[in-house]
């Protein structure tokens, strides 16, 4: 298993080839890279190794694997999600399909298709803080996006030293009291 480990690190973290024209500041910063990202692969697959319990037997290419695919999909999820801004919330006008389909590589239909659902509309309205051109999808009235933005800025202060506890965030005026308000968990 041991050797499945050393062709997974070398294949992921190729060395890079020689220039014809000889080593150059270039060259040396990749090899600077490749070995860099070597050390911190290993390490992770040691470490996943170490952790892994039971049956079936870690396999370390398929650990691999299945992150590099995870970590595709979140890419493709933050694609659609540019695909939505640039269609249905850029302002003037949106982005025009034959200029997305150039710069992703995809067809103009598949970019259609990407962009159009109302739930991921929703979502970026409740981001961004407005409605998508069309006025069709507006984000929430209330003051919970504030609040919550405001207490995850007193939260990152007290991790850097520079504050108190965060308050608990308000409460709603419809809510029944019924205990303490709901305050910033740990690992948030």
């Amino acid at each position: 298993m041991d050797s499945i480990i050393s062709d997974i690190i070398r294949v992921l973290h190729q060395w890079p080839d020689e220039p014809e024209t000889g080593k150059d500041l270039t060259f040396f910063e990749r090899l600077h890279q490749a070995s860099q990202g070597r050390t911190r692969l290993e390490q992770e697959l040691i470490e996943a190794k170490e952790a892994h319990e039971g049956a079936p037997p870690f396999d370390p290419l398929l650990y691999k694997l299945t992150q590099l695919v995870r970590a595709r999909e979140q890419i493709d999820e933050q694609i659609r999600d540019l695909f939505v801004y640039a269609r249905h919330f850029v302002r003037p006008r949106p982005y025009p399909l034959a200029v997305l389909a150039k710069a992703s590589g995809m067809s103009a239909s598949g970019i259609r298709l990407s962009s159009g659902t109302e739930g991921r509309m929703r979502e970026i309205a409740r981001n961004i803080g407005r409605s998508d051109n069309s006025g069709c999808i507006t984000p929430p009235k209330n003051r919970a996006m504030e609040e919550l933005a405001d207490a995850l800025a007193e939260y990152r202060n007290v991790r850097t030293g520079g504050g108190r506890e965060p308050k608990a965030m308000g409460r709603n005026p419809a809510r029944k009291a019924s205990g303490p308000p709901p305050r910033l968990r740990e690992g948030f």
